[in-house]
């Protein structure tokens, strides 16, 4: 890895640590702020769906841009709209503005995580998308571990106002980071033929499960911190099970890099990480013991890290730097786009009958990607024959 290479890998890393932080103190909150405002349980789920439509429409033409005209304008923008969604935060009172400030943090997510991780991807030389993809993603993670954990504490001694200031202050860190070391050239560096997109069978299966997965993960992001709260969980208690998830996700991206550079095809490990979290979501609203939903949720992690490192890295490594970014925005735009629509479909299922049912329901999505990436699995597996 060349000295330029390892710097700004270690840049993007500390930007995005600081990003998904700010990101993941608030998190968890956003449904306990929201129904502490009078908001019911049906709603609480569109208050996260705006999020993930807002991520998830203009991620591909912000992706797009990001091939146009650099990452850098694109990852700054990003920081910002992040900051100050979270100062906005704890100024709202109503539905409303709720799902108004939700949404603009949404289009932050957008602006920033498809230019961030074809970032990462155009530095990548010698064949390190894997391994780069896995440490730049591992950042992400331990902020994604320790965010719900400071955020319950920040709820639980401070309120939940409190959370969403410090969850502005470390974006703004962030938006400095940035501002310092990301070389201008970057956002000179334009790419003219940043208009087409070639796909084959294997980038489409990455985003098929990733669709998937997001699904799945959509309906606990927005409804395992009130399940948590009907069985007498503290604000606490609900951020550790969210950061059991991330810890397993984070340990084990690295390797998983690594381990992904030795595979021609994905899909495998697609069904494998794609089972787990099937298995997760069928069976963890089973359960009333804080230990169990923990190991529970650390499965989960390790199901989402595989998905979403193996897709990322197939989407990165078999696409030109002209359209890594388009293609990545397409990647975000399922990711988030599946993350918007199970807790929109859900959420009226949870609050008509059960935690129980909705969640059994939502595990049939997983299961059907399982069913088309197996078929696409053995296509691949005949044409190479």
């Amino acid at each position: 890895m060349t000295s330029r290479e390892s710097r700004l890998l270690t840049i993007a890393a500390a930007m995005t640590f600081m990003s998904y932080i700010a990101q993941f103190m608030r998190n968890p909150i956003i449904p306990l702020y929201a129904e502490d405002q009078g908001v019911s349980v049906a709603e609480t789920g569109l208050v996260s769906s705006v999020f993930m439509i807002a991520a998830s429409i203009p991620a591909i033409p912000l992706g797009l841009v990001s091939d146009r005209l650099g990452r850098r304008r694109l990852i700054l923008l990003g920081l910002v709209l992040t900051t100050v969604s979270s100062f906005f935060f704890p100024l709202v009172k109503n539905l409303g503005l709720l799902l108004a400030v939700n949404a603009l943090a949404g289009l932050g997510s957008a602006a920033y995580s498809p230019s961030m991780t074809a970032f990462v991807g155009d530095i990548s030389t010698g064949g390190r998308v894997g391994r780069n993809l896995g440490i730049y993603t591992t950042a992400m993670q331990v902020a994604m571990s320790l965010g719900p954990a400071i955020g319950g504490a920040i709820g639980d001694f401070a309120g939940y106002e409190t959370v969403f200031m410090a969850s502005g202050v470390m974006a703004s860190i962030g938006v400095i980071i940035a501002v310092l070391t990301i070389p201008k050239s970057e956002s000179e560096d334009s790419h003219r033929r940043g208009w087409s997109l070639n796909v084959d069978s294997t980038i489409s299966s990455c985003w098929i499960a990733t669709i998937a997965m997001s699904f799945l993960w959509g309906l606990s992001a927005s409804y395992l911190p009130l399940f948590g709260r009907d069985l007498g969980f503290s604000a606490l208690e609900i951020g550790l099970m969210f950061g059991c998830q991330s810890i397993s996700n984070a340990l084990g991206r690295v390797p998983l890099g690594r381990l992904s550079e030795r595979f021609e095809k994905p899909h495998l490990l697609l069904v494998v990480g794609l089972g787990l979290g099937t298995l997760v979501t069928a069976t963890v609203t089973l359960q009333n013991s804080l230990a169990v939903i923990m190991a529970l949720m650390a499965g989960y992690g390790l199901a989402i890290g595989i998905v979403t490192l193996i897709s990322t890295m197939t989407v990165s490594k078999n696409l030109p730097r002209e359209s890594r970014g388009i293609g990545m925005g397409v990647y975000y735009t399922s990711f988030y786009g599946g993350m918007a629509l199970s807790p929109a479909t859900m959420g009226q299922v949870i609050a008509s009958t059960s935690y129980q049912t909705g969640f059994s329901i939502t595990s049939i999505a997983g299961a059907a990607g399982i069913t088309v990436l197996a078929f696409a699995w053995t296509r691949s597996r005949r044409r190479s024959v």
